[in-house]
């Protein structure tokens, strides 16, 4: 039915309706085919554009490594370490009762709390729920608290009047930052 119309039309329409069938297959083409083409090559760019930005950071990041490398060799061993958490824990009271002891305080109730893992840390803590002190020797034991090594740090403080003057008493938490046990 279409091949007989077809055959009845001139050769000028012929050729007419052939250039129409071509430009209308290009156009399906380049729709289909080219434009996804290069909506693809777009993503490439994009992709390659972002990876040039990374290997640039990257790049900066290698250059730096001796001196991240340098400066974590000085301070590395203010983070301590322990085989276990139990001497860890173990081991930072005796640290906070012995700097206790050195100072004058006299601790009456100290007790320690599960470590707080933060993402390459352990974060441990002493609270001392009891002390008296001269205020003098409490300040000395801040100093000397703060000074140690191995990060020790007060978190909390409460203190209130003592029984004479000069004296005060609380309670406090301290806190340890240390590298993970066995780690």
């Amino acid at each position: 039915m279409i091949a007989d119309k077809l055959d009845k039309l001139a050769t000028r329409e012929k050729v007419g309706l052939a250039l129409a069938a071509v430009c209308l297959f290009a156009l399906i083409v380049k729709m289909l085919v080219v434009q996804a083409g290069v909506e693809k090559c777009r993503g490439w760019d994009l992709d390659i554009r972002t990876m040039e930005v990374n290997v640039a950071n990257n790049r900066k990041d290698l250059l730096s490594k001796d001196l991240v490398t340098r400066e974590y060799e000085a301070v590395r061993d203010l983070l301590g370490g322990a085989p276990s958490r139990d001497e860890a824990i173990a081991e930072m009271k005796g640290e906070v009762d012995d700097l206790a002891r050195r100072t004058g305080i006299s601790i009456q109730a100290m007790e320690h709390k599960e470590p707080v893992k933060a993402e390459e840390t352990e974060e441990y803590a002493v609270v001392i729920g009891s002390f008296e002190a001269d205020l003098k020797n409490l300040l000395t034991f801040l100093y000397e608290l703060q000074k140690a090594p191995g990060m020790l740090r007060v978190n909390k403080l409460n203190v209130s009047p003592g029984k004479s003057k000069g004296a005060v008493k609380g309670a406090m938490a301290i806190t340890k930052v240390m590298l993970p046990a066995g780690g």
